[in-house]
């Protein structure tokens, strides 16, 4: 692969005002291809002959590394790294220069304005060139797969134009296999005995900023030329730069959905109609918020949608998952279908259903309410809060500390300071006792055995004195022991 030297590459239109800073000796190199190093781990993707262009995002944090991974570069072939310097990094980190100089590998600064993609399209277009006349219109072609993806067309013209170009059948891929595109040569199609049997198959990576996306698989009569890989190579370039697009779409899609949202549960939206123009939401529908901390991911919309009814919506805030949802729709109780939503995690989540509200501008009640019943379930280590079902705890958490403390003090103080001098469990021991109000079944909660509950309730009647035999002060018990669980 002979490729263009970095000299003629530094003549082209788009590094007009970039510079050697060192390894001018290197600058006889080939580049066979451009990459882009913008992840941590992108000594695994590099290939000989790259031409690597950079923000130095990757080592923003310490920018050292640099020196290392271009001695690495130069053993594995690179012809030079590009950086565009300002954003990430303000100075070359100490002994760059003198390694590149040292081992004639170039170092080119770029300049402020420049476009990643203008340098990609114009240093391919130049090597594309150089892979000699076949197929036919080799140039026509290749210019026509760019301006595929520049104009914002599909997989499927990609895979029709190589096709066409290649005489061949052409199946673009992801990575699961899944078929995105495919497409036969104009031949093929318009023959009548049908779709031909062919001898060979080649397949060829499709990259997004060095990460594999798919495949480009080209079913021939007989191996390809080189010059018709290069075609594919070029078809792999477009349908990386279709993909790319597509990504960048879909990221600005979910940032302004998420956004739309947020706006509507806090109240700053300045009205529900703009957002169910953009988006065509049923908001008249939506009479709940729902939020579940730690989710880290959103699950499929199929799934919220089964799970949380046809008009449910769905965002991340952070690490957090929020809700919208009609109760209706659901269908069954919907404190059941919290609990069922929070095993889709393997981890460990909280889920905090709001107030059902009746027009779309008090849901910023229901967010408000669903943010209160999370913090309680978390106080109270329940895998769900209902901001409904929590009146008392609502109610314990609205006194002053020190009538909380006062009250917590006379009830079960002196099972507090048993249980920290001793590392004992008398206060959880009474929880289990007064919840169940069967002993046997609280010694099978507390994994003990029946003799040592009994054991622990003679201690406890022992430091409370008589009154624990008066069921009158069971109730004050039960209070105590909950306001703990929500002071500390």
């Amino acid at each position: 692969m002979a490729g263009i030297s970095l000299n003629q590459v530094m003549q082209l239109p788009a590094l007009r005002d970039a510079r050697v800073v060192a390894g001018r000796d290197g600058m006889g190199r080939h580049v066979h291809s451009v990459n882009v190093m913008e992840v941590p781990d992108v000594e695994a993707f590099v290939r000989t002959g790259d031409l690597l262009v950079t923000t130095a995002y990757p080592v923003h944090h310490d920018p050292s590394i640099l020196v290392r991974l271009v001695k690495y570069f130069h053993v594995r072939g690179l012809a030079a790294l590009a950086i565009k310097k300002g954003r990430y990094l303000e100075h070359w980190p100490e002994g760059l220069l003198e390694v590149c100089n040292n081992l004639g590998f170039p170092l080119i600064e770029l300049g402020d304005n420049l476009s990643f993609d203008e340098v990609i399209g114009e240093v391919m277009a130049v090597v594309l060139s150089e892979y000699g006349p076949e197929p036919s219109r080799a140039d026509a072609i290749r210019q026509q797969l760019t301006e595929v993806a520049l104009s914002g067309g599909g997989l499927e013209d990609i895979a029709l134009t190589l096709a066409d170009a290649l005489l061949s059948r052409v199946n673009i891929v992801d990575l699961e296999g899944k078929t995105l595109a495919v497409a036969d040569a104009e031949s093929v199609r318009n023959a009548p005995e049908g779709v031909p049997d062919y001898e060979y198959v080649e397949s060829f990576e499709i990259t997004v900023a060095s990460l594999r996306k798919g495949y480009i698989k080209v079913f021939a009569a007989g191996p390809l030329t080189i010059g018709q890989k290069r075609l594919v190579q070029q078809a792999c370039f477009a349908s990386g730069m279709h993909i790319a697009q597509q990504q960048a779409t879909i990221a600005v899609n979910e940032r302004l959905r998420a956004l739309a949202l947020e706006e509507i549960v806090r109240g700053t939206d300045g009205g529900e109609s703009r957002h169910q123009h953009l988006f065509d939401w049923p908001l008249e529908k939506l009479d709940t918020v729902v939020a579940i901390s730690n989710a880290k991911a959103l699950p499929d919309e199929t799934v919220v949608r089964k799970m949380w009814g046809r008009s449910a919506l769905a965002w991340l805030r952070g690490e957090d998952v929020m809700l919208l949802c009609n109760r209706q729709e659901i269908g069954r109780p919907i404190g059941e279908v919290s609990l069922e939503f929070s095993k889709l995690y393997s981890h460990d989540v909280r889920v905090g259903v709001g107030d059902a509200v009746d027009e779309p501008l008090q849901l910023v009640h229901s967010h408000s309410t669903a943010l209160e019943a999370l913090r309680i379930a978390r106080l109270t280590n329940q895998k769900v809060g209902i901001y409904e079902e929590l009146e008392l705890e609502l109610l314990l958490l609205s006194l002053g500390s020190v009538r909380v403390d006062r009250f917590i003090d006379r009830n079960i103080g002196p099972l507090i300071t048993y249980d920290h001098n001793n590392k004992g469990a008398l206060v959880n021991t009474l929880r289990e006792v007064l919840s169940c109000r069967n002993g046997r079944e609280a010694a099978e909660r507390l994994f003990i055995h029946y003799n040592t509950l009994k054991y622990r309730l003679e201690q406890i009647r022992d430091l409370l004195g008589e009154d624990w035999d008066n069921p009158d002060f069971h109730a004050g018990l039960v209070v105590a022991i909950q306001l703990q669980e929500l002071r500390d």
